[in-house]
């Protein structure tokens, strides 16, 4: 049975490595003083990063789902 804290380990090294993809895009518009480009990259970094904490929850649930008929 994997330990309480495993899922949120998951969604936190999946966030570090969606940051590491996407932060180039947030550094180029920032650089380049482009402020809608700024927005959109950080939009999209937000948005994948909710996505996969939506994801690994779904996962985890799904994992857990009907533990307790099988207990009962």
């Amino acid at each position: 049975m994997p330990r309480p804290y495993e899922p949120f380990a998951d969604a936190l090294r999946i966030a570090r490595e969606i940051v590491r993809d996407r932060v180039g895009a947030v550094t180029r518009a920032a650089v380049q003083a482009d402020p809608h480009a700024y927005d959109e990259a950080c939009n999209a970094l937000a948005l994948r990063i909710a996505e996969a904490l939506v994801d690994e929850g779904e996962a985890v649930a799904s994992r857990y789902a009907g533990r307790g008929d099988r207990a009962a």
